[in-house]
C-alpha cells in the first residue's frame, strides 16, 4: 500500500542519509532525474537508482520533479512490487 511505502522510504533514508548527506542524495536526483536507468520494461516510465543495497523505483513528473514509486532492497522482484 502506499502508506507502507512511505513508511519504508522514510527508514531507508533514514539509514542511508547520515551516510550520503541529509541533502545531497534526494537532491541528487531531483537535479538529474535521467541519471538512474530506464525500467520501463518493467513498468511504463519508470527509472531505477541504486542506493546501497536498495532501489529506488521513480519516475520524471517534471524537469525538477521526480515521483517515488517504491524503494526496494535488490534482491526483491520489481515487477511483482511496484504499483500497476
Amino acid at each position: 500500500t502506499e502508506r507502507k511505502a512511505n513508511k519504508l522510504t522514510h527508514q531507508v533514508g533514514q539509514f542511508y542519509w547520515p551516510k550520503v548527506g541529509q541533502n545531497r542524495w534526494p537532491l541528487t536526483l531531483s537535479d538529474n532525474p535521467k541519471l538512474g536507468r530506464d525500467f520501463s520494461f518493467v513498468k511504463a516510465h519508470a527509472r531505477r537508482s541504486n542506493c546501497g543495497h536498495h532501489a529506488v523505483y521513480y519516475q520524471i513528473m517534471s524537469k525538477r520533479d521526480v515521483l517515488i514509486l517504491r524503494v526496494l532492497h535488490q534482491k526483491m522482484d520489481p515487477a511483482r512490487h511496484l504499483p500497476s
